[in-house]
């Protein structure tokens, strides 16, 4: 799935015209039309300024296309990971950076 679609999709799903979601993001209509319609690639920061009109996360937005970058033996590892506080994140990034060195 493409990223222009899904934002079309979501926006329909609220009933958004392009017109409302382009005010609501700051954009120009011209602009979301030429995303939703694949002609242009969104920046980092049109995509942050799309979810907060639309009222989704930026992982909302890209699930599938996300989810399918994952290597599978890697996705149950996710789960686990979200539950660490900073502390613990920070320890187990600093493990495997050490884990990737020693190859």
């Amino acid at each position: 799935m493409n990223v222009g679609f899904r934002i079309k999709q979501l926006r329909e799903k609220l009933g958004f015209s392009q017109s409302e979601l382009a005010h609501r993001a700051g954009l120009a209509q011209s602009t979301l039309s030429y995303l939703e319609s694949g002609i242009k690639s969104p920046s980092i920061d049109t995509l942050l300024q799309i979810c907060d009109a639309l009222g989704v996360s930026i992982s909302e937005l890209l699930g599938k296309e996300i989810d399918d970058r994952i290597p599978e033996h890697i996705r149950p590892l996710l789960s686990h990971i979200k539950n660490l506080t900073p502390d613990q994140a920070q320890k187990l990034a600093e493990f495997i950076k050490s884990m990737v060195e020693r190859k």
